[in-house]
């Protein structure tokens, strides 16, 4: 469908970009809307990878301090995640999540060692980010757990093995209120229905 973009600049540039743009879109019975104002969250896009190991019922999930939910619920500013990270240009999706699976977990891994769960809009109305999500196994019985993230950056993340069963029967626990969390263990409660339904 036509858009016609009347005009857009950047009204904030920081960690974050805020784009003001005028513009006028098709409408669905073929007429040009009116001119409209919106306003884009720019921020490029993101990785994100479930760090699972199926046959020892374990996950890794993260946690750091996160000032956006902090201001909206202070209690629950050290949010539970799974390891994520920025994939900004010309860095591919592939070598953005291996660099963040090395920088915050200390975990090794090689492209075939991904699998890819898909592409998805963050919140499509306020933001044109992008998140890139990955399942990657591993194995619990070897890896050592190390604390992780980047001090330059002002990152101190702590690492934590789940039994992914025990976190499932609470799943409606705060743990899980990150979204591309959430969506990560259900791509794995998936995985597993379908693996043991096809033993």
């Amino acid at each position: 469908m036509k858009v016609i973009i009347n005009e857009k600049k950047v009204i904030y540039q920081g960690f974050l970009t805020l784009e003001k743009c005028r513009l006028q879109h098709e409408l669905f019975n073929g007429e040009m809307s009116e001119v409209i104002v919106r306003e884009n969250c720019f921020r490029g896009d993101s990785v994100a990878a479930l760090v699972y190991d199926l046959p020892n019922d374990k996950i890794i999930l993260i946690r750091q301090f996160r000032y956006p939910v902090y201001a909206s619920e202070p209690q629950n500013d050290w949010l539970w995640e799974i390891p994520a990270g920025s994939c900004l240009p010309p860095e591919t999706p592939v070598a953005s999540i291996i660099k963040e699976l090395k920088e915050e977990i200390n975990l090794q891994v090689d492209e075939n060692s991904l699998e890819f769960i898909g592409g998805y809009f963050v919140s499509p109305g306020g933001t044109s980010e992008r998140v890139f999500l990955y399942g990657v196994p591993f194995n619990s019985t070897t890896f050592r757990i190390t604390n992780g993230g980047l001090r330059e950056e002002g990152e101190d993340i702590e690492v934590r093995q789940f039994s992914f069963a025990a976190l499932w029967a609470k799943k409606e626990n705060s743990i899980t209120q990150d979204l591309k969390t959430a969506l990560a263990l259900q791509w794995l409660k998936i995985k597993k229905m379908e693996t043991e339904t096809a033993r």
